[in-house]
């Protein structure tokens, strides 16, 4: 599936195989499957939505 990250409130810096960019309130990114990616929060109280289409049954989620 693809995932697509959605910026929904404040800011974070996500790395999508390696690569870092600094994403804000609005943005998104579509993420093809099995690239490895991360997100940090760089403001207090941000929110970012991941969607998986299609759904994926399990999501994994390592520490950084």
């Amino acid at each position: 599936s693809i995932e697509f990250l959605i910026v929904y409130r404040g800011s974070f810096l996500v790395k999508i195989d390696g690569n870092p960019r600094i994403m804000k309130k609005g943005e998104c990114a579509a993420i093809p499957r099995g690239i490895r990616h991360s997100c940090q929060s760089l403001e207090k109280d941000s929110h970012i939505v991941g969607v998986c289409i299609p759904p994926e049954k399990a999501y994994l989620v390592e520490p950084i």
